[in-house]
């Protein structure tokens, strides 16, 4: 240390080694370098908390659980009865939703008021189903057979491709934004005051179809027969 002061009185080193010299007094004169117990105890607290916290969830996630194990044991709502025993289940990927099997019988089925949002019922029977008033938002319902259903008020956000609506009654449903397309069947089928705004019916054959006071506005009527 005293040939390195020398070194900076005779001016050998110059300005840099007199700016190192100043960082070296202040961080000897600070004890930086050798006091860490502070730092020690401020990681250990902080450790402390977060074994803290890893318990806690861990009991959470215990208790979540449980209470899904006691839920799995409670007797189905009797909507849910009538899908199982169609052989419809369950699925929570990516969604919880309703998955029917193609050639499923719901045939005269009351779901009115159920909320099948996201539900896959392509190729299922629904002849004569009672759908009153049901959330069918996202419902995938290509080539379903409707024939004769009541779905009065229903909200249809769905892809109905090949569906068939001969029939039934839509009256005040509101299928806006829906894809029907052609190949489905909807002769004699009821639309009275239903909400079509935006609907895809291009190349649909609507002979015998009552749209007495429904809303078609945006709906794609590309190639339809029997319209107006």
């Amino acid at each position: 240390m005293t040939s390195f002061l020398a070194a900076i009185a005779t001016g050998r080193w110059g300005a840099k080694a007199v700016i190192v010299a100043v960082v070296v007094g202040l961080v000897a004169t600070s004890g930086c370098s050798s006091d860490t117990t502070g730092l020690e105890a401020d990681l250990a607290d902080t450790q402390a908390k977060l074994d803290d916290g890893q318990t806690k969830l861990d009991q959470i996630t215990t208790e979540l659980d449980h209470a899904l194990s006691q839920l799995a044991k409670l007797p189905p709502y009797p909507y849910e009865q009538v899908l199982l025993d169609a052989g419809c289940s369950r699925k929570t990927e990516p969604q919880l939703h309703w998955e029917c099997t193609t050639g499923a019988d719901l045939t005269g089925a009351d779901l009115s008021g159920v909320d099948l949002s996201g539900a896959d019922l392509t190729g299922v029977d629904l002849t004569g189903m009672d759908l009153r008033g049901a959330l069918l938002q996202g419902v995938i319902m290509i080539g379903a057979d409707l024939s004769g259903a009541n779905l009065m008020g229903t909200v249809v956000g769905a892809r109905l491709q090949g569906a068939n609506f001969a029939g039934a009654n839509l009256s005040g449903a509101d299928l806006s934004s829906s894809m029907v397309r052609s190949g489905g069947e909807w002769h004699a089928a009821y639309f009275g005051h239903a909400n079509l705004r935006n609907a895809d019916l291009s190349g649909m054959n609507l002979t015998g179809v009552d749209f007495a006071g429904a809303d078609l506005t945006g709906a794609d009527l590309t190639d339809v027969i029997g319209y107006p």
